[in-house]
């Protein structure tokens, strides 16, 4: 009876759900990514990652956080460097950290011409661990599709993932959509969005601190593999709305100066976008991130500096 008992309260829900993975795949059905990680935006990212990456579909590549996720236009950016091969990596909350693993993955699927991290100040203050599990995102990678479902056949992350999450992140514009588009941006809706005032206003109560020394450490390592590569590395920080610009006064362009001075020591092309490119109001979402409006207003701006350079 205990038996029997066990496998109807474990096994067979199991059963159940890994039969249900393969019989949507073989529908063609769409499925939330695989959890290879903590964070919702790495793993959906990386299931679109596995049928984007390919030798002829990448020349630019974009990481970073959610502010590369959203303040990037592709079609601006592809204008500006004649290619349509643009792939936007970025999802939220990705750490300075992560990036010489996460470059390292993708540069064994894609041969990167340039590649651009946009970035803010925050993604150098804060960190949060996002358990990535990189082996498993590899395999995921080269084809191993089925793989992290069975290996980590979290029932409560995938049940969550569909009722609840389900409509908000595949709506357009919407401040919580994983939409991506064709090279992997979140454009987000033109106009005021419905957001909390503590998001919104985050920067009365969030001052500006330093940059943690691991940032500068994860940056020299991940401009060596790019220039061993042949590529071009170059940063860019993303604006910051006028409330906040003038609330941290000299606080802002200070604290990205040692930034400046250390990539710049390590032949990195660095273009500040937090003080010198100014955008009204209503080219934000919040006061970190842009929308469609502003996304298009920066990397048109951006993209004229990367010419000059």
């Amino acid at each position: 009876m205990k038996a029997r008992t066990f496998f109807i309260g474990f096994c067979l829900p199991l059963v159940l759900f890994i039969a249900a993975i393969f019989l949507s795949f073989a529908a063609g059905i769409r499925i939330p990514g695989p959890r290879i990680s903590a964070s919702e935006a790495f793993n959906e990212k990386a299931a679109w990652l596995r049928t984007q990456l390919a030798p002829s579909k990448c020349d630019v590549l974009v990481i970073g956080s959610s502010v590369a996720l959203n303040d990037v236009d592709n079609q601006e950016l592809a204008q500006s460097l004649h290619t349509s091969n643009i792939i936007n990596a970025a999802s939220w909350g990705l750490n300075i950290e992560d990036l010489p693993a996460f470059y390292s993955h993708l540069s064994q699927h894609c041969k990167f011409r340039t590649v651009i991290l946009a970035t803010t100040y925050i993604d150098f203050e804060s960190h949060w661990d996002k358990e990535i599990d990189w082996q498993a995102f590899e395999h995921y990678l080269s084809g191993a599709q089925l793989q992290p479902y069975v290996q980590t056949p979290d029932l409560y992350y995938y049940t969550r993932r569909i009722t609840s999450g389900w409509r908000d992140r595949d709506h357009p514009g919407n401040v919580d959509s994983l939409d991506f588009d064709h090279g992997g941006s979140v454009l987000l809706a033109c106009g005021k969005l419905d957001l909390p005032d503590e998001r919104v206003y985050a920067w009365r109560t969030h001052g500006i601190t330093s940059p943690r020394p691991g940032t500068y450490v994860a940056l020299a390592k991940l401009a060596a593999q790019i220039r061993s590569d042949g590529a071009r590395f170059i940063i860019v920080s993303t604006p910051v709305a006028a409330a906040a610009r003038n609330h941290f006064g000299a606080a802002l362009p200070g604290f990205w100066q040692p930034i400046e001075a250390f990539v710049h020591a390590q032949g990195v092309e660095f273009i500040y976008g937090q003080t010198k490119l100014t955008l009204n109001d209503s080219s934000f979402a919040d006061f970190l991130h842009l929308n469609r409006c502003g996304a298009g207003q920066f990397t048109r701006w951006f993209a004229r500096s990367l010419n000059a350079v």
